[in-house]
């Protein structure tokens, strides 16, 4: 293994787990071709980067080395640890991708990749860019969810040094990292991640409200700690009596971006929230999960509806606990959640936390409440990597699905837009017929159920029983509910459901079903070298609020003069849209044109 000689005139320090790597690797902690992998890959990202500082000042190496060692933090493998060195090298040095293929493996090639951004090709806006770049990130996590967990270290270890860039860039990023970013992390079930990302994101985006939650939080810390220990001394002491193995009950601190949501929400000040913090109860299996909860309902009055049980009934990502609300001993409202070692522990973690126990191999390092005996931390781990095999593929449905759902839409400010819906929707939970469980966006209808089982069975729906009971097809869903589609072979979507659902995946099916139906009609064609100076076109679209003005933007943007406008609205909600333009660059107008086109409820187009 070679040995690397850091440039003197660079103040840097090597991490001691990298360290290690150099100096002396221990095959109990990594296989030794990994440490060379990853020795390699930081030799190889500190040549190319010499000479590049970000915009603190220090050495522009210290980023990707922060990025490695939160990737190695969370448990990631060597191949990870790796990429984290080498993500910005393809965008920011002359280095190709083939070029870290041939070093580094297909491995290291396909994460590198994934998260490196398309700053080198051209693209007519920075939406254009924007837009471009999380398609093929999205397409990439769909392949391997690892390429996801590389960027949020980039993008976590971006946050934490934020400070450093104008206020314009840095909101622009808080922006996005609160509307994309944390959302995927909250979907991964990285709850530490997700909780970071957001306190640095309302930080730079809403400054003052953040200080006055960090100040009013900080001034009430004694008061609330009290009150928390006096509520732990009552259980602890019934615990006993009852005989449940408590392993931990504490105070977690709850995260201020999630103190202002719910502020905003319940429309309270700082002084009338009373959930700052939560009290957490550990215990050993699900069964005293409930009997722990049978102890604290019977010690504090519970607050009606304001129970949940995530345990039976777990959140898509994985999340489970018993989470109550109680009128504490001092008056107060006291949010408690119930959940066993394990639950805890994926909680925080989420998919990290199968990588992170498999290479936990020094005991030393787990949580002070994980110090059992190793024969039942081992079986424990067995037991996680086991569940994630299982539930790998019904955790990231919602991936694939979001992928599929969006692969349609070509406009890049409603891709965009349509990808931070998807993100941020609250769910509900139905059930099939035959008890399955189907997660879906809030306010989804029995239409947004059909497409979510199969495209056939949405464009075949004639009717639904919702709960045993025959119901509308755009009643509103709620969590519970069992929902049967019946169907038909001659049945066809209505265009009206396009308003009415929920999902871009019903909206998007309907589309192209009527788009299918629409196309042989007009039989659109691309723009020949037009030299008369006005041309009119007629788009056929699907009608709604907004499309006229959607479609008369587009040729504002490249400077083309609109003439005359005519629409003309058929009873089946398909709208006829003629726009007579003035333009004597027909390359421009064929590219307008194919720009317009894009435009997710234009099924079609052709010269009049």
């Amino acid at each position: 293994m070679s040995s690397i000689l850091l440039d003197s005139s660079i103040d840097i320090t090597l991490p001691e787990w990298l360290q290690k790597c150099f100096h002396s690797p221990s095959p109990k902690d990594r296989k030794q071709g990994e440490t060379d992998l990853i020795c390699q890959a930081f030799e190889f990202a500190y040549d190319l980067h010499e000479g590049q500082y970000r915009k603190s000042g220090e050495p522009y190496i210290c980023h990707p080395m922060a990025v490695a060692g939160l990737l190695r933090d969370w448990g990631g493998t060597a191949p990870m640890i790796a990429a984290g060195f080498l993500h910005d090298v393809v965008e920011d040095t002359d280095v190709t991708i083939d070029e870290i293929e041939q070093r580094f493996g297909v491995e290291v090639r396909r994460l590198v990749e994934g998260v490196t951004k398309l700053s080198k090709l051209n693209f007519k806006s920075k939406t254009e860019n924007q837009a471009e770049n999380f398609r093929r990130m999205f397409l990439a996590m769909a392949q391997d969810i690892r390429v996801i967990v590389v960027k949020l270290a980039d993008r976590l270890h971006n946050m934490r040094t934020l400070e450093h860039l104008k206020e314009e860039k840095r909101r622009q990023i808080a922006l996005e990292t609160r509307e994309i970013f944390a959302p995927i992390a909250q979907r991964l079930g990285m709850w530490r991640v997700k909780s970071e990302l957001e306190d640095l994101a309302f930080k730079y985006i809403e400054g003052e409200a953040y200080q006055q939650i960090v100040q009013y939080v900080e001034e009430n810390e004694t008061l609330r700690q009290q009150r928390f220990a006096q509520s732990t001394a009552i259980l602890r002491q019934r615990f006993q009596q009852t005989g449940i193995e408590c392993l931990e009950i504490s105070e977690r601190s709850k995260h201020l971006y999630g103190i202002y949501q719910k502020m905003l929400m319940s429309q309270k000040d700082s002084q009338e929230i009373y959930d700052f913090a939560v009290l957490r109860i550990i215990v050993k299996t699900n069964e005293e999960c409930y009997r722990t909860l049978a102890v604290v309902h019977d010690i504090f009055r519970p607050v009606p509806g304001r129970f949940s049980d995530y345990i039976g009934l777990p959140k898509p990502n994985n999340y489970q606990s018993l989470h109550t609300v109680v009128v504490g001993t001092t008056g107060k409202l006291l949010e408690v959640q119930i959940r066993t070692l394990e639950m805890d522990y994926l909680a925080e973690y989420g998919i990290t936390a199968y990588w992170r126990l498999g290479h936990l191999l020094d005991f030393s390092q787990l949580p002070p409440q994980q110090h059992q005996t190793r024969q039942s931390e081992l079986a424990w781990i067995s037991q996680l990597s086991t569940q994630h095999n299982q539930q790998k593929m019904s955790e990231f449905a919602w991936l694939n699905d979001l992928v599929a759902c969006n692969d349609d839409i070509c406009d890049a400010t409603e891709y965009i837009q349509s990808i931070k819906n998807d993100l941020t929707m609250e769910e509900i939970y139905v059930f099939t017929p035959k008890g399955d469980l189907i997660s879906l966006p809030s306010k989804s209808t029995p239409i947004d159920f059909a497409y979510k089982i199969h495209t056939n069975v949405g464009n075949r729906l004639v009717s639904v029983k919702v709960n045993g009971e025959f119901a509308s097809e755009v009643a509103v869903l709620s969590t519970g509910d069992t929902v049967e589609i019946l169907t038909d072979e001659n049945a066809e979507p209505k265009l009206a459901w396009i308003k009415q659902v929920a999902t871009n995946k019903a909206k998007n099916a309907i589309r192209r079903w009527y788009k299918y139906q629409y196309k042989s009609e007009l039989k659109a064609k691309l723009l020949p070298e037009y030299l008369v100076p006005v041309v009119t076109f007629k788009f056929l679209c699907i009608d709604r609020i907004g499309i006229l003005k959607d479609i008369i933007e587009r040729f504002y943007r490249y400077k083309i003069n609109v003439q005359a406008v005519r629409v003309e609205t058929n009873s089946k909600g398909i709208a006829d849209i003629h726009v007579s333009i003035e333009s004597k660059d027909a390359e421009k107008l064929n590219e307008c044109v194919r720009e317009v086109a894009k435009i997710s409820d234009i099924l079609d187009f052709r010269v009049v």
